[in-house]
């Protein structure tokens, strides 16, 4: 609360805050050694919250400092007792079902004398409540709840983070993406096994009951050369079947160099990875499988050396995520590297035995392909610099068939090279495609330029080729009439084209010698016979010849009958006039 408020009357609660005040100042014993912090917690309308628990850590010194009315009242006002320093503090909201309210946090406020902090606004957020139970359905009280903002990659700090005597839980999330994690290290009566929730929750609801399984203890020491306990090495646990890394909390060796995980019953393969610091080789176990409770006893970590430098592409600038391959040069033998990416810097430093490796820098999953760096034979004999450069996109494609009779499907096959991360398919009919080895159909005839860009470290690299798919329309059908077909010689015939299809040329055989390449030519038959007609069509996807036998007969002109000579040899009188 402001301090110009407190000396209002008229001030909502002001004879409650005065008696709070002069009561606190009682009891820290000097009106000149008192400290606070005052505002109002209120929700996304503006409205003060009640019950908000409010906590501050100390950024100077550390720890969490004694502090008097850490909470809100009725209307969401405070006014807290803390002694002077810079602070991070947070508003932390009832769980629920109380609030679905997410914590408020305000980092380095400096409190001397009176700190107003004004209105402090809490984030909405969404309830997710259920039940912990174990496999056989009885409620498992104290078991930790966790839950990361996969937006942002924080944890949020939650007010109770635990389920209670019944099992059950309450929490508020963003409304996005979440890790939602049960860890059950503090049931001390059995051997369950953590688990972790991807979730993207958009409404407040009841998760029913979340159910943990008995597990087994998967334990052991390890210790270095010198058989000195090593601590803080991280164990990762995949399924040796799928890959999935499994959820694994309080998996770093202790003090005393000593782990202990709870795991399902199953096949895993259990990477071992100290840190950098200490120049130790990390290992792994492939294959291994848990039935029972099972304690590896001492392992013994082997002494390495650095293997660092920087991973850049072809134009010099670095390149983050790429990862490190190491292996034993000629018996391939794989040599285990924790956090071996590179980078935002494209640095890397990973710890590697003595001897001759085979290094390789690529993207992930790319290790054997044309993406990777890949340096043979590298000779270690102590900390090594070794940089790498990863090759870039080179476009190039193939397609089969490439020629062909409308509608022609054509299969194009990609065969880039390089750190390609896509592809982009132009195939010269406005149409395109993102995928690696698509499959067109062309419907329509014509000569299509085909492009592939390829886009990736060091790139893009486009390829084009100019005409590279000719699409033929269907060979045509030669038809055709003639008028007319039958008469006495000279018999002049005008024929007409009715052939279909695409065509450019034609060509005409009358049978009497006679030809033409005009479409609808007109022919006469000087002497008598019967004529095979025949018509050639030729055109962009080929020719055809329809052949009509005897198509146009033509008889001889008769002669009309004349007179018999008069005896005598005299000519037959005219006809009356």
């Amino acid at each position: 609360m402001p301090l110009r408020a407190m000396s209002n009357p008229s001030y909502p609660g002001h004879s409650k805050y005065l008696y709070r005040l002069f009561a606190l100042l009682f009891v820290s014993g000097s009106i000149l050694q008192a400290d606070f912090i005052s505002g109002r917690v209120v929700d996304a309308n503006g409205i003060g919250v009640p019950g908000i628990d409010i906590d501050v850590d100390n950024l100077g010194s550390g720890g969490d400092p004694t502090i008097l009315n850490d909470g809100t009242d009725a209307n969401g006002f405070f006014l807290t007792t803390v002694p002077a320093g810079i602070y991070r503090v947070l508003f932390l909201p009832p769980a629920p079902p109380a609030s679905t309210h997410l914590t408020a946090i305000l980092d380095n406020v400096l409190v001397t004398g009176t700190t107003d902090m004004g209105v402090i606004t809490l984030p909405a957020g969404i309830g997710l409540t259920g039940r912990v139970v174990d496999g056989a359905g009885f409620p498992l009280a104290n078991v930790n709840l966790d839950v990361t903002d996969l937006a942002t990659g924080t944890e949020l700090i939650l007010k109770n983070g635990k389920s209670d005597l019944f099992g059950l839980f309450g929490v508020a999330v963003p409304a996005n993406s979440i890790h939602l994690d049960f860890d059950p290290l503090p049931v001390i009566s059995q051997n369950l096994v953590p688990i972790r929730m991807t979730l993207s929750p958009t409404e407040s609801h009841y998760m029913g009951d979340i159910v943990l399984e008995s597990g087994f203890i998967l334990a052991g020491t390890l210790q270095n050369s010198l058989g000195m306990p090593v601590s803080g090495v991280d164990l990762d646990v995949f399924d040796s079947a799928t890959g999935e890394k499994f959820f694994t909390p309080h998996d770093n060796s202790n003090l005393l160099g000593v782990y202990s995980l709870v795991l399902p019953a199953g096949l895993f393969d259990i990477e071992f990875c100290p840190s950098p610091l200490l120049q130790l080789v990390a290992f792994d176990l492939e294959g291994f499988s848990l039935l029972a409770d099972t304690n590896l006893g001492i392992t013994t970590l082997m002494d390495g050396v650095s293997l660092f430098g920087i991973v850049r592409d072809t134009a010099g600038l670095p390149v983050p995520g790429m990862d490190v391959d190491v292996n034993v040069a000629v018996l391939g033998t794989s040599i285990v590297t924790c956090s071996d990416n590179t980078g935002a810097a494209g640095n890397y430093s990973v710890v590697v035995p003595t001897g001759t490796l085979d290094v390789g820098f690529a993207p992930p999953g790319r290790h054997g392909t044309s993406a990777e760096d890949l340096h043979e034979a590298v000779i270690i004999s102590g900390d090594t610099l070794l940089d790498g450069t990863i090759p870039a996109p080179l476009a190039l494609f193939s397609g089969t068939p490439r020629t062909g009779m409308a509608p022609l499907t054509v299969s194009f096959t990609d065969l880039s090279t390089g750190a390609t991360s896509g592809w982009m398919w132009d195939f010269g009919d406005s149409t395109s495609s993102t995928q690696q080895h698509p499959v067109h159909t062309y419907t329509s005839p014509g000569a299509y330029t085909v492009s592939l860009t390829t886009p990736g470290i060091g790139g893009p690299s486009t390829l084009v080729e100019v005409g590279y798919v000719d699409v033929v329309p269907p060979p045509p059908s030669a038809s055709f009439a003639a008028n007319p077909t039958a008469g006495t010689a000279p018999l002049s015939v005008s024929f007409s084209d009715s052939s279909l299809g695409a065509i450019s040329a034609w060509a005409w055989n009358f049978g009497d010698l006679g030809t033409s390449t005009l479409q609808d030519p007109v022919h006469t038959y000087a002497l008598p016979g019967a004529y095979t007609v025949t018509l050639t069509v030729a055109g962009p996807g080929g020719f055809h010849a329809l052949q009509k036998r005897d198509f146009v007969v033509v008889s001889r002109m008769l002669t009309p009958p004349q007179a018999p000579p008069a005896s005598g040899g005299e000519e037959p009188a005219p006809p009356p006039s």
